[in-house]
C-alpha cells in the first residue's frame, strides 16, 4: 500500500512531516485540547445551521467508514483521495453543498478575534496550511469550494467561494460571498510530499521550511539544547544575523506576492486563451497543461540494487548547514 497523507497536514513544516513518519515522539496534548476540540465541532454545526438558513442543502458525514476498512484509523467528515504514483492524500470535508446536481466541498473553520482579523485581510496568504488543505480538497472534488470563517467571539462570518486553479472556467456565484483564490496548486503540495519520501528515503531530517511553530508538536527538534550552544554577541555577527532575518522575512512576503499574481496572470491566460501577453512590462506566456516525468529512484535501488551503485554519483564537497530561527525571532 502507498503512504498516506492527511490533507489537513499538507500544509505543515516539512520537518515536522518527515519528524513523524521517521518515528519522533510529538509533544504531548495541551490539557484542554480534546475539550476545545469538542468546542469547536458544536461551532461548526452552529455555522452549518446558519448556511442552511440562507437556504442551501448541505449533507455531513459523520464517522469515516472508508478510513476504519482501509486505514484502520477513525475519523470524522466526508471522506475524499487523492492518488498521486507515490502516495496518497486522504482527508475529510466538514459539509458538501449540493447545487443545481454539483456537489461543492464545504470548509468552516472557527477563529478567535485575532485569526478572523488576520483572514479577512491576507485570506489564504496569511494562512499558507489552511491554503494547502483547501487545495488538496478542490483537487480531490474537481470543484470549486465554500469557505465559511465564524468568528468565535460574536458570530459573524466570512463568506467565501474559492477558485478551483486546475479547473478556472468552472465558476460558481453566490450572493453574499467574496471569490478568492489559491496561493498554492496541487503540484506545489505534491512536489513538497514527494520532496518527504525522498528524505525518508535517506533517514534524514530537513530544514524547516515556515516559522510558524506555535503549534508544532515537533517544535523541540529545532531548539538547541546542551551546553555547548556558545552565545555571541560580536556587534558584526550581529548585524549579520539582523541581515539574515530580515531577508528571511521579505523571502517569505516575496513569494506569497509573486504566488498570489502568478495565479492571477494565469488565470487571465486561461480565461482569455491568449499564449503570450504583455503587463506592465511582464512578458507571461501560457505553454498549456503538461505533465512532467521523474525517474524513480526508489523503485531502481530496490529492482537493481547493483546497477545503482553502479551509476551512484558523488558530488563535489560543500559546506553543510543550518540555520534555524528561535521563538521570538521574528516579530509580527
Amino acid at each position: 500500500m502507498k503512504p498516506v497523507y492527511g490533507m489537513s497536514s499538507s500544509g505543515e513544516c516539512i520537518r515536522a512531516l518527515v519528524a513523524e513518519r521517521l518515528g519522533y515522539e510529538p509533544m504531548a496534548r495541551k490539557p484542554g485540547d480534546e475539550e476545545r476540540l469538542k468546542y469547536y465541532t458544536r461551532l461548526e454545526d452552529v455555522a452549518a445551521a446558519e448556511i442552511e438558513d440562507m437556504g442551501f442543502q448541505l449533507k455531513e458525514g459523520g464517522l469515516c467508514q472508508t478510513c476504519l476498512e482501509k486505514y484502520s484509523i477513525e475519523r470524522r467528515g466526508i471522506h475524499v483521495e487523492y492518488d498521486t504514483p507515490n502516495f496518497t492524500l486522504v482527508g475529510h470535508l466538514d459539509r458538501i453543498l449540493n447545487m443545481a446536481g454539483h456537489d461543492y466541498p464545504v470548509e468552516i473553520k472557527c477563529l478567535g478575534k485575532s485569526s478572523w482579523d488576520k483572514f479577512e485581510k491576507g485570506q489564504f496568504n496569511s494562512f499558507l496550511g489552511y491554503a494547502a488543505q483547501e487545495c488538496c480538497y478542490l483537487a480531490a472534488t474537481d470543484m470549486p469550494g465554500i469557505y465559511w470563517i465564524m468568528n468565535r467571539n460574536d458570530g459573524e462570518p466570512l463568506k467565501y467561494v474559492v477558485d478551483n486553479p486546475a479547473h478556472p472556467l468552472v465558476k460558481l456565484t453566490l450572493q453574499g460571498f467574496e471569490r478568492i483564490q489559491l496561493p498554492i496548486t496541487i503540484e506545489q503540495i505534491v512536489d513538497k510530499i514527494n520532496t518527504v519520501e525522498l528524505y525518508l528515503s535517506i533517514g534524514e531530517l530537513p530544514d524547516g521550511d515556515t516559522d510558524d511553530c506555535f503549534f508544532c508538536r515537533y517544535k523541540y527538534l529545532c531548539q538547541e539544547t546542551g551546553t555547548d550552544m556558545q552565545v555571541i554577541d560580536a556587534p558584526d555577527l550581529v548585524e549579520a544575523a539582523e541581515t539574515y532575518k530580515q531577508g528571511l522575512k521579505l523571502e517569505k512576503e516575496g513569494k506569497q506576492l509573486k504566488s498570489t499574481g502568478t495565479q492571477s496572470l494565469l488565470l487571465h491566460a486561461k480565461q482569455s486563451q491568449l499564449s503570450k501577453f504583455q503587463v506592465s512590462l511582464v512578458s507571461f506566456s501560457y505553454h498549456g497543461t503538461v505533465t512532467e516525468e521523474y525517474f524513480d529512484q526508489e523503485l531502481f535501488k530496490k529492482q537493481e540494487p547493483e546497477q545503482y551503485k553502479k551509476y551512484l554519483k558523488k558530488k563535489k564537497p560543500y559546506d553543510k548547514y543550518s540555520i534555524r530561527l528561535l521563538k521570538g525571532a521574528i516579530d509580527e
